[in-house]
């Protein structure tokens, strides 16, 4: 038998090391899936959960007659006002503590209120529709 060349054990050395890390690398992750699943708790085959009978009939597809919206009571902050020509632009507000938001008009602002109008120096909002219930004003701006 002859003699094997350097390159050879060069080679057969760096496919024993490649193949004691895959074995390692193996191992490891055995064991990493025992010990995670030796941390999960059972849970029962059959856990029984309440289920809202209203979010099941509209999942379903069962509609009923919606009436309007009442105005949310939700804290509402008047920040800025960009009003342009006929009652275009849009009300800087700041909804439920919130950071500031831009809404144009028509946008929901909260459920069941809208930005229905912009002023100068203000801003009408109320359900969709419907006549505006709430009025927001900038403060008046301080006299030098």
């Amino acid at each position: 038998m002859a003699p094997s060349s350097p390159s050879t054990w060069w080679l057969r050395s760096s496919t024993l090391l490649v193949a004691a890390l895959a074995g390692a690398s193996a191992v490891w992750w055995v064991l990493q899936l025992r010990t995670s699943t030796a941390q999960v708790p059972a849970v029962p085959p059959f856990a029984t959960a309440q289920a809202d009978p209203a979010a099941l009939l509209t999942i379903l597809g069962a509609h009923e007659k919606a009436s309007p919206a009442a105005p949310a009571s939700v804290a509402i902050d008047l920040i800025g006002v960009v009003a342009g020509p006929a009652g275009k632009g849009y009300a800087l507000l700041s909804v439920a503590g919130a950071p500031a938001k831009a809404f144009a008009v028509g946008a929901t602002v909260a459920p069941g209120l809208v930005l229905q109008s912009l002023l100068p120096r203000g801003a009408a909002l109320g359900p969709a529709g419907d006549s505006a219930t709430l009025r927001l004003n900038l403060p008046a701006l301080a006299k030098p």
